[in-house]
């Protein structure tokens, strides 16, 4: 007797594969990858498992969750990029098999594969679950609280026991991103009962158990983290990183009325005809019946989209919770054999995205390695036209699933590990190696990433108008760890060092020179990659 393995454990672990293959050929980048593997890394040669650290200092600016789990993958198969990631893929592949389960529940497991292969070859999905960030866990855990939610209040297979996994999904939310793991998802829990005038299902969605059992997972590391540092914690956790990041904007360049509308439609590629097809059907169909699906994806898209649109920072990866609802509505309403091929639902955007990767391709991978790489993307679109254009029509979704597949093997072969190498901080030791002697710092920016492949921990240069003064409210200067000092403070005389040697970006010169230059005695020493290497001291 044979057994065969169920569908959504074959795309667990073929999604796995598929996001994690390739992973440690590219370095850990900078800014942000380089956050999260470097107290990872600290946590393991400290043993301290509670209190997260960065450059030795303490560090609260995320949860503990992600450090846990990439510090456990290093204490398992050694510090190395591939490990680093290997949370991302798994967590990834988690959020693929739970869109599947879902959707199979709700209607067919036709439909659960089509919203599956569309999530996970969205170009934004497939981008993250490749990336050491905190968004994955936070839409995998968000998505299966609110998934739960739905089971329990449509009483899935008679019963409303599903209620009780929706509240320990939300505190691992909470552990990965802060309170708006549970706020947000809150929010859609509240308008959808709302508009559906059931405001007795709060008896039955067993709060008196789940509440104890969200707190019992949530609470303890906030409490113990506030009874070791005390009003430090919560100013820089609560207050910078959610308070601050909602009421003044961290990126005033995001800060335009296009940026999510924008970061919508590139992130679906190539998918996003499709998505925004499904997304008006479901407008339209959503209060047609007395329980709809519909209506419940749409307050998800609704609320998340409304909420992170009113905070005062915009950030690319902010809406991701939304592409779970976005690419369920796009399996609904998808067209299993289409007519003809529509413009805008299928030739325009699959053409740009295919278009981007050969372009992504020329500029980063190095020459002629680079002609080698469009080749084969070149031959990768040639081969789908040829699939699905002599054949019957029903080989379309199979040909544009093939054709991203392969894509994006090519890509994380090839385009990824060359584009993560100008984004990382892996070639500074052995450039910093040559100034050991000298007082090094990095002008406006700084490399995580040198510090977490064995560099040494050298000082951040700012302007002084940007050094905060006070330390005793929330204030952007409380994310850094790094030693931070003014271009007037870095010019002085170090009592150990012989010079003082500044690695000066050439995208940051000119806010270098539009101070009084004129007070310090500068010396160019070398060019290094896009840096200027200038020793500075005072006249």
């Amino acid at each position: 007797m044979t057994h065969r393995l169920p569908l959504g454990w074959i795309l667990f672990f073929s999604s796995f594969i598929f996001f994690w293959i390739f992973s440690d050929w590219g370095p850990i980048t900078d800014p942000v990858e380089s956050n999260y593997a470097l107290p990872a890394k600290e946590m393991i040669l400290s043993n301290d498992w509670l209190t997260p650290h960065i450059y030795g200092k303490i560090w609260f600016d995320k949860p503990i969750l992600i450090y846990w789990l990439t510090a456990i993958s290093f204490k398992l198969f050694g510090f190395s990029d591939g490990a680093a990631r290997l949370v991302p893929a798994i967590v990834g592949a988690g959020g693929i098999s739970l869109i599947f389960s879902f959707t199979s529940r709700l209607y067919s497991r036709r439909h659960g594969l089509v919203a599956a292969l569309i999530l996970a070859t969205s170009i934004h999905y497939f981008a993250l679950s490749k990336a050491l960030v905190t968004d994955m866990l936070l839409f995998v855990a968000s998505s299966a609280g609110l998934v739960y939610f739905y089971m329990g209040y449509s009483r899935y297979k008679g019963t409303n026991k599903w209620y009780l996994w929706m509240y320990p999904c939300f505190a691992l939310a909470v552990l990965s991103k802060g309170p708006v793991g549970a706020l947000v998802p809150g929010l859609v829990i509240f308008l959808f009962l709302l508009t559906q005038k059931k405001w007795t299902e709060l008896l039955h969605m067993r709060l008196l158990i789940g509440i104890p059992i969200f707190l019992l997972i949530a609470a303890p590391w906030f409490l113990y983290m506030y009874h070791l540092h005390g009003k430090d914690f919560v100013i820089v956790l609560l207050g910078v990183h959610n308070f601050l990041r909602a009421t003044q904007p961290e990126h005033p360049e995001n800060n335009v009325f296009y940026f999510y509308p924008a970061i919508v439609l590139v992130a679906f590629l190539p998918w996003t005809g499709f998505v925004l097809h499904g997304l008006w059907k479901g407008i339209l169909d959503a209060w047609k019946e007395k329980a709809p699906i519909p209506r419940f994806l749409i307050i998800w898209i609704a609320s998340y989209y409304l909420f992170y649109s009113l905070m005062a920072t915009k950030y690319p990866t902010y809406l991701f919770p939304i592409w779970f609802p976005g690419a369920l509505l796009a399996a609904i309403y998808l067209p299993w054999v289409p007519k003809k091929f529509r413009f805008f639902e299928y030739i325009l955007p699959i053409s740009i995205w295919w278009v981007a990767l050969m372009v992504g391709a020329y500029l980063f991978v190095p020459k002629p390695l680079s002609w080698f790489v469009i080749g084969l993307f070149l031959t990768a679109g040639i081969f789908h036209l040829s699939f699905i254009s002599k054949g019957p029509k029903g080989r379309f979704l199979p040909g544009v699933v093939l054709l991203t597949i392969s894509c994006y093997l090519i890509a994380s072969a090839f385009l990824l590990p060359n584009a993560a190498m100008l984004r990382s901080g892996i070639q500074f030791p052995a450039k910093l190696a040559e100034y050991g002697n000298d007082h090094v710092g990095f002008f406006q920016t700084y490399s995580t990433g040198s510090v977490y492949y064995n560099g040494p921990t050298v000082t951040k240069v700012v302007l002084p108008e940007e050094l905060s003064s006070s330390n005793d409210k929330a204030s952007w200067n409380l994310k850094y760890q790094m030693p931070l000092e003014t271009t007037d403070q870095f010019a002085n005389p170090h009592p150990t060092k012989k010079r003082n040697i500044l690695f000066l970006p050439e995208s940051k010169e000119k806010n270098f020179y539009s101070q009084k230059t004129d007070q310090y005695e500068i010396i160019l020493i070398e060019k290094y990659q896009k840096y200027s290497i200038i020793q500075i001291k005072k006249k």
